[in-house]
């Protein structure tokens, strides 16, 4: 056998070679994306939805320290009240604080991430309306936010989900007594 064969012969299975290495490659790529996506995503979900979490219950430890007491530990009335006012429309949510020096103080505004979508759940909802989430100063859900939801409606629930993949969220549920779970799900919620 010639040497002009034999390199040939070299090339031939180098190439077959590298064909191979790029076959499993995209195998590799096809089986990989789609899972680090979805690593993503969820990632993302779960960050809004500890932020989110956090900050409730940051307002709700605030809402016990903000009432106004006479000398006998009798309330007097409510001095800088904490409340999250979540503005669904806007992808938003405000710290703000009620009473006090001024009317309504703004703390702090949590913009979610692009794509991330925070709504409530709620068979009376109210498109576009502010919900505001408030604490009475022993911990429990004010009263005064229940208008907006039916008598069988436990408390709040939010749902936080990407937009694309509203399959792929996390439930924020606040009951009317104050405690706050997170149901994380792959399905729609009934």
């Amino acid at each position: 056998m010639s040497i002009h064969a034999r390199e040939g012969q070299e090339q031939g299975s180098s190439l077959v070679g590298i064909a191979f290495v790029l076959a499993i490659l995209a195998t590799l790529m096809a089986v990989a994306l789609p899972a680090a996506g979805r690593l993503y995503r969820s990632a993302l979900v779960e960050y809004e939805t500890q932020r989110f979490v956090s900050e409730v219950r940051y307002v709700q430890r605030l809402s016990r320290t903000t009432e106004d007491r006479d000398e006998n530990g009798w309330m007097l009335g409510a001095s800088g009240v904490p409340e999250l006012h979540v503005l669904e429309a806007e992808n938003r949510y405000v710290r703000v604080s009620i009473g006090g020096t001024a009317v309504l103080r703004y703390h702090k505004v949590y913009r979610l991430a692009k794509g991330v979508r925070l709504q409530l759940i709620s068979a009376q909802k109210k498109q576009g309306l502010p919900v505001s989430v408030r604490f009475t100063s022993n911990g429990l859900v004010n009263q005064e936010n229940w208008e907006r939801l039916t008598s069988s409606q436990p408390g709040y629930t939010f749902h936080i989900f990407l937009e694309d993949y509203p399959e792929e969220g996390s439930y924020v549920i606040i009951d009317r007594a104050g405690r706050i779970r997170v149901e994380r799900t792959d399905s729609p919620k009934t």
